[in-house]
């Protein structure tokens, strides 16, 4: 086991093997620790409001629309048409029937005539 330097309001459980004190360089844990400082108020915010929702649903709330994409829903809008048949209408994928056939399957694909 090897020990890892700490960073101040840093706290690593458990044991510390092989390569792994490398990868919990001093920079990777004080990086750890800014995001962990930065966005750790905003996590738990979106957790708490996560809660609150789920409360509501469990109420029998249900999920709604967003007044904002009102005018996306409503819109008058349509979406481009699909692609062009297929040039050559035989597009189905043919396959031989017996030996004699294979052997002539693989020709026609080795020589392009398929």
């Amino acid at each position: 086991m090897r020990t890892v330097e700490l960073i101040e309001g840093v706290e690593v459980l458990g044991a510390v093997t092989g390569d792994q004190a490398e990868i919990l360089s001093p920079e990777a844990l004080e990086f750890c620790a800014e995001l962990h400082r930065e966005f750790n108020p905003r996590r738990l915010e979106l957790l708490r409001q996560r809660k609150l929702r789920q409360e509501a649903i469990d109420r029998g709330e249900m999920p709604n629309f967003l007044p904002e994409t009102r005018a996306v829903r409503e819109g008058n809008w349509q979406v481009l048409p699909g692609p062009a048949k297929p040039a050559r209408g035989d597009h189905r994928t043919r396959g031989p029937q017996d030996g004699h056939q294979c052997a002539e399957f693989r020709r026609e694909l080795l020589y392009g005539r398929l």
